[in-house]
């Protein structure tokens, strides 16, 4: 591969739940698509593992119906809006934090922290 993708975890831990949770594919080191299954050596912030979104998975980090941020507010589809109750929330960071009850790690959070 010449060009690595920017969408990655650092955090393998965050990598097994995303993919047994929502169905995202990572690339293995030759630009296969590895199904919802690898090694968990090393797992926590701290692992020198770099995990590659495959580019097929990347639609499922944008916002869905119902989809809760950080802050509480939710993702209204029809509008294309993140909602706070009241009023419009500040989307500039939104991101998705909560999908269908369960915790979502969005890849943007982790290359922010550990890049």
């Amino acid at each position: 591969m010449a060009d690595k993708p920017q969408a990655h975890f650092k955090n393998p831990l965050h990598a097994a739940i995303m993919a047994a949770e929502f169905g995202v594919d990572f690339l293995s080191g030759n630009g296969s698509k590895i199904k919802r299954c690898f090694v968990m050596e090393g797992a926590g912030d701290d692992s020198p593992y770099t995990l590659y979104i495959h580019p097929d998975s990347l639609h499922i980090f944008e916002p869905v119906d119902g989809d809760i941020n950080s802050d509480g507010a939710w993702y209204d589809e029809d509008m294309s809006e993140w909602f706070n109750g009241k009023s419009l929330a500040d989307n500039q960071y939104n991101r998705t934090a909560f999908r269908d009850g369960k915790h979502f790690y969005h890849w943007k959070d982790e290359v922010k922290q550990n890049d």
